[in-house]
């Protein structure tokens, strides 16, 4: 009787367990799905939420294209300078990056930490500047090798799958030597998460830190315009604040070009910085553009709304007394003789 009942109430557990496991496997596709939905609909949100400031952005942040392109010439002026003063420096590039910078008076907490694809008019990569790219990828390798074998992609220099990426770029030199020897570099979105580890810190100082690329789904003519549209673009990683710089342009292009892809690139990064924080275009303090370490040619200004309450109080005090107060008169005065000093 004893065994029988053993049995018996083993069965029962075992049935008892299975209907517990078929719940949870129930429970964890289900859980699955509503993930899914929660990342598509996040998206979707994030999508609209962009385009609204995008055009906020558009309309507010109003430039004066004479004026970039005034800046432009005086950005290529430098670098022309600059080569004929380091004449013997034979490995020098002729050909620099021109950068816009980007300085505003509140400092977002909410952005996105992925390096950020800005569409720009006229590419700054490409095989016309002998851009060399270096693609991340899953293993088995061979499997996207042979999906691009016979592609014209003429930038993408190299493709070194994860294992190898692991076990062949260790030490520290080695790191080194393979920033050097790319341009850019870019990353399968199924191992962007993973690449911190092995590319160490110094990817991360250096700015080459690699940007994701959605690609192991695409085949065929759909994937090789998809790996040559990545140098169409421009990108963006946002940093701490309140300064912003990213890439917009080179000093050979013309100023016309160069105009068209700063305005291009502010109005699409900006609502990067400020969309999760809700940050308004009236905080854009100042835009600028730059040539590596040289002085910023400012191209757009904007007074915050103390500086503007401040003038208001002054005019209103002109106003009323027919003249400046006797300490903003002075600061005036001493303003006058330092200029006509200078």
């Amino acid at each position: 009787m004893d065994s029988k009942t053993s049995k018996k109430a083993n069965k029962k557990k075992a049935v008892k367990e299975e209907q517990a496991q078929g719940d949870a496997a129930e429970t964890t596709q289900e859980e699955e799905k509503y993930v899914k939905i929660d990342k598509k609909t996040q998206k979707e949100k994030n999508l609209k939420l962009y385009n609204k400031f995008l055009k906020r952005s558009q309309k507010k942040i109003v430039f004066d294209t004479q004026l970039i392109k005034n800046a432009a010439k005086v950005i290529k002026q430098y670098a022309k300078h600059q080569k004929e003063k380091n004449a013997l420096d034979l490995l020098g590039n002729e050909d620099k990056f021109i950068t816009v910078n980007i300085l505003l008076s509140e400092v977002p907490t909410q952005y996105s930490p992925k390096p950020l694809r800005i569409p720009i008019p006229h590419p700054i990569y490409g095989a016309k500047y002998d851009t060399r790219a270096c693609l991340f990828i899953k293993d088995p390798e061979r499997e996207f090798l042979d999906k691009i074998e016979d592609m014209d992609v003429p930038c993408l220099a190299k493709c070194i799958p994860y294992k190898t990426l692991k076990k062949e770029f260790e030490r520290y030199h080695d790191k080194k030597d393979l920033i050097n020897e790319y341009d850019l570099f870019f990353s399968d979105i199924t191992l962007y998460k993973m690449l911190p580890k092995p590319l160490g810190k110094i990817f991360y100082v250096q700015k080459k830190f690699p940007h994701p690329a959605n690609l192991h789904k695409l085949e065929g003519a759909e994937l090789e315009t998809s790996i040559n549209d990545l140098f169409n673009q421009t990108y963006f990683h946002i940093r701490n604040g309140p300064n912003y710089t990213l890439r917009v342009a080179r000093t050979s292009m013309k100023t016309k070009e160069i105009a068209e892809n700063v305005i291009s690139a502010v109005h699409h990064a900006l609502p990067y910085i400020m969309m999760h924080d809700g940050i308004k275009q009236n905080r854009v303090q100042s835009i600028s553009l730059r040539l590596g370490d040289s002085f910023d040619v400012p191209i757009f200004n904007q007074l915050l709304n103390t500086e503007i309450a401040s003038y208001l109080l002054l005019k209103q005090q002109e106003d009323e007394n027919g003249e400046l107060p006797k300490e903003e008169e002075e600061e005036a005065e001493e303003e006058a003789a330092s200029s006509d000093s200078d």
